[in-house]
């Protein structure tokens, strides 16, 4: 698991789809000459809910702040 003390960067999405909010995030850390990549995208019932599961995702590898890009 990618994290933050190792120098990792997490980016986070919430996108609206007809279907509700898609949330996504990439934890991305940059290793000598190549990069390591974690992704993960779920789609949730409300913002609330996509909100509360990448804060818990980034939470887990050590981001406790963090921007969220919101797309219409």
């Amino acid at each position: 698991m990618l994290k933050r003390e190792d120098g990792a960067r997490f980016e986070a999405t919430i996108q609206t789809t007809s279907d509700g909010p898609q949330a996504a995030y990439v934890v991305s850390l940059q290793a000598d000459d190549h990069t390591l990549t974690e992704t993960d995208v779920q789609l949730f019932a409300n913002k609330e809910s996509a909100e509360a599961w990448l804060n818990s995702a980034a939470i887990l590898r050590g981001f406790v702040s963090f921007s969220t890009e919101f797309k219409e």
